[in-house]
């Protein structure tokens, strides 16, 4: 068996020693620094102490504004969108969010309401009543007369025809005699002006589709900008560059998506 020296089995204690704290800590610091907590190239560079590289380097963005200019490229603006939808439809906020089909289909919907509220507004849809003289005496098909007969029996406003026989009456009778056979009646149903509830019906449509327009979008815009933050900052990752040509090389760092 060989015996060891006090020195000889120093150093093999030590070596043993490193060599498992080896094992050990290197793994661990051989790990890929994370792309945000790596140093810049700058950094780098600078540390290299090369004037050229640093004075190229200096104006290269980092790794987080290279993220911000990738995610405002592909971003929607929640401004646009929602100004887009308080125009009168609603819907051309989800067109500029890239969703067609429920756009158009708030603006059709809302485009109905508009034209209902415009049609009662215009008084298509009023109704008015009419003065109409009936005959008592007469068959229903024979009741209605001229408007104007309900007043003959008025000497003051027909003083040609209120002292003259009514044709209608058997005992040949003057009008100012026959005027309790004659009554003024309105027909045609019910007045309806329908200006008021026109005007309703318009501002609720586009207070009702603004209101699902503007929530709509702003989803539809922000589940967007979320999935490019994430797709932006998951893939994102630094690799050299190097060139060199008979001018000039250039070193430095591109960014991948």
């Amino acid at each position: 068996m060989l015996s060891l020296t006090p020195t000889r089995g120093l150093i093999t204690r030590l070596l043993s020693t490193y060599l498992v704290a080896s094992l050990i800590i290197g793994p661990a610091l051989a790990r890929p620094m994370p792309p945000l907590e790596a140093p810049s190239p700058l950094t780098m560079f600078t540390q290299m102490e090369d004037p050229e590289l640093v004075k190229e380097l200096a104006d290269e963005e980092t790794l987080e504004e290279l993220q911000d200019m990738e995610y405002d490229r592909e971003a929607l603006s929640f401004g646009k969108g929602i100004t887009l939808s308080l125009i009168p439809g609603g819907g051309f906020g989800m067109l500029y969010a890239d969703k067609k089909a429920q756009g158009f289909l708030l603006i059709g919907l809302s485009a109905i309401g508009y034209v209902v509220g415009l049609a009662y507004a215009s008084g298509s849809l009023d109704n008015t009543q009419t003065d109409a003289c009936v005959y008592m005496a007469g068959t229903p098909q024979e009741d209605l007369v001229q408007t104007q007969v309900c007043s003959w029996w008025d000497g003051a406003q027909h003083p040609n025809r209120y002292n003259t026989v009514d044709p209608r009456d058997p005992d040949m009778k003057k009008y100012f005699e026959t005027k309790t056979n004659y009554t003024l009646e309105k027909r045609g149903g019910e007045p309806y002006d329908g200006f008021k509830d026109g005007v309703m019906i318009l501002a609720g449509t586009y207070a009702v589709t603004t209101l699902i327009g503007v929530i709509w979008s702003g989803m539809t815009i922000s589940e967007h900008n979320d999935e490019i933050r994430k797709r932006v900052e998951s893939t994102a990752g630094l690799y050299p560059v190097f060139d060199y040509n008979a001018d000039r090389s250039t070193v430095g760092f591109g960014l991948r998506f």
